[in-house]
C-alpha cells in the first residue's frame, strides 16, 4: 500500500532540516519532476506504484523514453530555479558565481532527503531502477539519501 503524503513530507522535512512542511512539499515535488524526466514512462510507472497519489501524479509527464541528455545541472535546475537566494553574484573579472555554489549544496541536501524518505517505500528493484536512471553524481546523492 502507498505511503501517506503528509508522513513523506514530515520525513523530508526532518531529513533536510527544512523550516516548514511547505518547504518540503515543493522540494518533493520538484525532485519527483525531476525524477520523471530522467526515468521515462515505465519507469515514473514503477516509482509512482510506491507512492500516494498526491506524489504519483508529479511522474505524470515523464517522456515515453527517459532523457538521455538530462545532466546533473539540468536535474538540479528546477530546484534551484525555486530557492529563495540572498547573495549576490561575485562582481569580479573571472569570479564564480556564489549562488551557484550555495544554492547547489542546499539543493543536494534537500534532494538527499527526499532521495532517503522515498528509498524508505520502494522495493529494492525499484529502487535499483531509479539509481540506474539518475545522473552519475545524483546517483551518489541517491545512495546517500
Amino acid at each position: 500500500m502507498p505511503a501517506d503524503a503528509e508522513a513523506i513530507y514530515r520525513d523530508v522535512q526532518q531529513r533536510g532540516r527544512l523550516g516548514s512542511v511547505e518547504e518540503a512539499v515543493t522540494v518533493t515535488r520538484m525532485t519527483l519532476q525531476s525524477l520523471a524526466e530522467v526515468l521515462g514512462q515505465e519507469g515514473a510507472r514503477a516509482l509512482a506504484a510506491a507512492l500516494p497519489p498526491e506524489l504519483a501524479a508529479e511522474l505524470g509527464r515523464a517522456p515515453q523514453r527517459p532523457d538521455p541528455l538530462i545532466d546533473r545541472e539540468v536535474f538540479v535546475g528546477r530546484l534551484v530555479n525555486r530557492m529563495d537566494t540572498e547573495y549576490g553574484y561575485d562582481q569580479t573579472v573571472g569570479g564564480l558565481d556564489l549562488v551557484a555554489a550555495y544554492m547547489d549544496d542546499d539543493a543536494a541536501t534537500r534532494m538527499q532527503a527526499v532521495f532517503g524518505a522515498l528509498k524508505q517505500h520502494l522495493d529494492p528493484g525499484t529502487a535499483r531502477q531509479v539509481a540506474a536512471a539518475l545522473p552519475p553524481e545524483i546517483r551518489d546523492w541517491w545512495e546517500a539519501g
